[in-house]
């Protein structure tokens, strides 16, 4: 991990990965280097650790389409919620992945189906919430199998889509285990046994005002949710460590919200989201990132209950 000091060494070495590598022309590597130089004078001045992944010399458009793939949609299935009047007089934290009630960090690779891990590190949590036990499901199974090239009520295979779909499709379907549907890093044929046993649960987006106290209170209650936020930002792309403070301003991927922190001290107040980009990236696959940035709390996030 290098941290603010070594930033510049990190630009360095990415711009001559860049060159030796062969995957940029001039124009990409003069564009390359003055994103790269713009990120080293972020990282001097923030308590960031820059870290550099390979996916850190794809072009800006080659990066959102294969690491991230949230398509917004209009989902009509709402799951009330009203907000509660909150006195806080003292620090507030809460992480369940702490607790145990959080699955695996996952790599989608250069697949843009983040909300098919998404959607299904909700559903993971809502069993161990209610049955207290590990479940491992199919990301593949959920990109296959929820994939149409003409009803836009469904997703786009490695193209983008949304966790909604994914849940309405556990509603009808049983997802099968890791280990029988393996993950291929790519759309194939849905393939799976028709009579499976189907699971009951609800799933929708959660009413809310868009306030950080509304989904601080939804997190509380439901458990682990599903959020959509901008990655727009570099920030995202060399993530190594400590607390976010600036993003894009469209919503373009999708993570699990798994916690918070509330404090009027000097590291502040921040939400703790869970990524689908594998245990090296970020802090070992989490990360923390400022409340009222990345446009968290604006989206409404999507939940599931088990019934």
């Amino acid at each position: 991990m290098w941290f603010m000091s070594s930033a510049v060494l990190a630009l360095s070495t990415s711009i001559i990965l860049t060159a030796s590598n062969g995957q940029a022309d001039l124009k990409n590597l003069k564009e390359n280097f003055n994103e790269e130089l713009k990120i080293a004078k972020r990282y001097l001045c923030k308590e960031l650790a820059l870290r550099f992944y390979p996916e850190s010399l794809l072009s800006g458009e080659e990066f959102q389409r294969m690491r991230t793939g949230y398509i917004p949609q209009k989902i009509t299935r709402v799951i009330p919620f009203r907000k509660r009047p909150t006195k806080r007089t003292a620090e507030e934290y809460l992480n369940y992945a702490e607790q145990g009630l959080v699955t695996p960090v996952k790599n989608q690779k250069e697949c843009g189906a983040c909300y098919a891990f998404t959607a299904l590190s909700v559903l993971g949590s809502a069993f161990l919430r209610k049955f207290g036990k590990t479940t491992d499901f199919s990301e593949q199974q959920g990109i296959d199998c929820t994939f149409s090239r003409y009803d836009v009520r469904m997703n786009r295979g490695c193209h983008g889509g949304h966790p909604y779909y994914v849940l309405l499709y556990a509603k009808t379907k049983q997802f099968v285990s890791q280990t029988n549907y393996r993950y291929h890093n790519r759309l194939q044929h849905c393939n799976i046994v028709e009579k499976a046993q189907t699971v009951s649960l609800r799933a929708g987006v959660v009413e809310s005002d868009g306030s950080d106290e509304a989904l601080m209170q939804i997190l509380r209650k439901m458990g682990p949710v599903s959020v959509a936020i901008s990655v727009g930002d570099s920030d995202f792309k060399h993530y190594g460590g400590g607390i976010i403070t600036q993003c894009g301003t469209v919503p373009d991927h999708a993570v699990v919200l798994v916690g918070y922190r509330v404090s009027d001290d000097a590291e502040g107040s921040y939400w703790i989201i869970k990524n689908s980009w594998g245990t090296k990236w970020g802090e070992n696959g989490f990360a923390r990132i400022r409340m009222g940035a990345c446009n968290i709390s604006e989206d409404r996030p999507v939940a599931v209950i088990l019934k």
